[in-house]
């Protein structure tokens, strides 16, 4: 996962840095193993430091933000990365499967052949399909009620 660390009006030092990459990759990382990128950043406003954090969990476009202001930048983050845990707890439980049994009767449906109307058309046997264009592509393999959320 890329996680970038930035500040505005504000130097973020090695140690935060380490703290914010540490810290959001062990709690992202517990609900999504393949999460894509990841942003932090840092500003000052007034006596008040806020940390804005990004995620996006999956390759499905979702985006999960969480916000949060505090006179430390440790606390701000922290209040922040609860937020977003929370948000991606309950994002988590919305894609859990909860009719895992329902998957039996899709099996059984694939041992049956449907034979074609129109037997008399013959191809020839050296016939090939045309290939337009072949590209590689991570398709998920979802349920009726995943594919709907």
């Amino acid at each position: 996962m890329d996680i970038s660390v930035k500040g505005k009006n504000l130097d973020v030092g090695n140690a935060l840095r380490g703290h914010a990459e540490g810290s959001l990759s062990s709690a992202v990382d517990k609900y999504f193993i393949r999460a894509t990128d990841a942003s932090v950043v840092f500003t000052r406003q007034g006596r008040k430091l806020r940390a804005d954090i990004s995620v996006h969990p999956g390759p499905r476009g979702l985006l999960v933000q969480g916000r949060h202001e505090s006179d430390d930048p440790y606390a701000a983050f922290d209040g922040a990365l609860e937020r977003i845990s929370k948000q991606l707890r309950r994002y988590k439980r919305r894609l859990a499967n909860h009719h895992k049994g329902q998957g039996e009767t899709a099996m059984l449906a694939l041992q049956y052949v449907i034979q074609p109307d129109h037997e008399d058309e013959e191809i020839a046997e050296d016939a090939q399909p045309v290939i337009i264009a072949e590209m590689p592509e991570e398709i998920a393999i979802l349920t009726v009620s995943e594919a709907v959320m």
